[in-house]
């Protein structure tokens, strides 16, 4: 989703839609990071925006050590400095999502999430973590991989069901899809069987009778910023970060326990 926005304004090594200088975009993934940024570095490329992968971390400071002007998108790192940052309140995501789990009944919250190591995934973890222990609720956290997700994530739901887990925290695209596919498999219903927030709009979603709340990202606002924060920076003004609210929209899957 926020990959179409960007390439709407970019091309592969990107020349913006102005005048102005090119970009790279990396969420599109079709080349190692490091292999990119080599490119961005022969090519005299005026400046970058990235979604950093784990352990591409060194690939980006070869650019800022190079004086390249770098904008983090979506996700952060820690301790890396003279870069822009355009990011989601992640940390508020995984709040609002349990804090209406809890505002509705469902007590017994656990989340399914990739062991990715990224800021974003780790931030909504954080915001579950800390709206169950305000309540004085135990959190627990299932961590699966891209690679093994197909595999892993029916047994995570089978068990969960039979220790009483009455709903579940999701929080990416792909994964609400998976869960929502596979209790519909297991012939599971939401929010009867497990109340369910996914994260992004999912064509999925149009599979249940039952509208699937979920959290939305201002994917506009998003590339628009990243996009302004990195001509800010080639024409020399500092480095900005940007933080943009994440918004509910509530649907059946939530509906409170009677």
């Amino acid at each position: 989703k926020l990959r179409d926005y960007i390439l709407a304004n970019t091309d592969i090594m990107g020349s913006l839609a102005t005048t102005m200088a090119p970009v790279v975009n990396f969420t599109l993934g079709l080349k190692p990071v490091k292999s990119v940024m080599d490119a961005v570095l022969a090519h005299n490329i005026d400046g970058v925006i990235v979604a950093p992968c784990t352990g591409g971390e060194a690939a980006i400071r070869k650019a800022t050590d190079a004086g390249v002007p770098v904008v983090l998108l979506d996700r952060d790192i820690e301790d890396m400095e003279n870069v822009g940052k355009v990011l989601l309140d992640d940390q508020e995501a995984g709040k609002m999502a349990t804090e209406l789990f809890l505002k509705n009944g469902y007590k017994n919250v656990e989340m399914i999430s990739y062991s990715l190591g990224i800021s974003s995934l780790q931030q909504r973890e954080k915001g579950y973590k800390d709206a169950m222990a305000a309540h004085g609720l135990e959190s627990n956290v299932h961590y699966t991989s891209y690679a093994t997700a197909n595999e892993e994530v029916p047994a995570i739901i089978k068990d969960a069901i039979s220790r009483g887990v009455n709903a579940l925290f999701l929080p990416t695209y792909s994964l609400s899809a998976l869960v929502l596919m596979t209790m519909r498999d297991l012939g599971l219903k939401t929010p009867e069987d497990i109340a369910v927030i996914g994260f992004d709009v999912s064509d999925i979603y149009q599979l249940y009778s039952t509208t699937v709340t979920h959290i939305v990202q201002p994917l506009k606002e998003l590339g628009e910023k990243s996009v302004d924060t990195l001509i800010g920076m080639i024409q020399g003004k500092p480095a900005a970060e940007s933080v943009l609210k994440p918004e509910m929209i509530e649907g059946g899957s939530t509906e409170a326990k009677k």
